[in-house]
């Protein structure tokens, strides 16, 4: 699932793409499974640089790149002032209705751990309070607090990242 999110804004939000790509990039790291070092980082991020590979040559093949280039130029002129927003702290409801404003949020997340997504989808997106994601995590308030103070920082250099590769 966090996989297929990471593939899914790589090929243009596109399901069926998504799914393909996403099967690719898992199939061949079941061929490739002896190749991994554990010293070099986590298995999740060494299929996501398989993913990765597999959605640039998925996009090659199909000749989608203009579609991503059309994705792109959606976000660039919305880019500064969403990044003016997100940097105050203070994101109007307007921007955040803006398609390309989703786009970007969601291909920010796709470069976060699962458990950080996991975390800042309860609290942002089904609205969960703290205390709620604290009683389903079953863990205490102070250390939901602690991943969500670190998945949001987490989340803030991923979008600066996120912002200067499409600029």
């Amino acid at each position: 699932n966090c996989l297929f999110r990471f593939v899914y804004y790589r090929v243009g939000g596109r399901q069926a793409a998504a799914e393909d790509v996403t099967q690719e990039a898992l199939l061949l790291g079941l061929r490739r499974i002896e190749s991994y070092d554990p010293a070099k980082g986590a298995l999740y991020w060494w299929f996501c640089g398989l993913a990765r590979n597999c959605a640039f040559r998925f996009l090659r093949n199909e000749r989608s790149r203009s579609r991503l280039e059309v994705i792109f130029s959606n976000i660039d002129p919305h880019l500064e002032g969403f990044s003016q927003e997100f940097a105050a702290g203070d994101i109007r409801e307007e921007t955040l209705a803006r398609e390309e404003t989703k786009a970007l949020v969601g291909m920010t997340l796709s470069t976060l751990t699962p458990q950080y997504q996991f975390y800042l989808r309860k609290k942002y997106f089904e609205g969960l309070s703290t205390q709620e994601l604290a009683d389903l995590e079953r863990k205490n308030i102070k250390a939901v607090e602690g991943t969500l103070f670190r998945a949001r920082e987490a989340f803030r250099a991923s979008f600066r990242s996120v912002a200067k590769a499409i600029q």
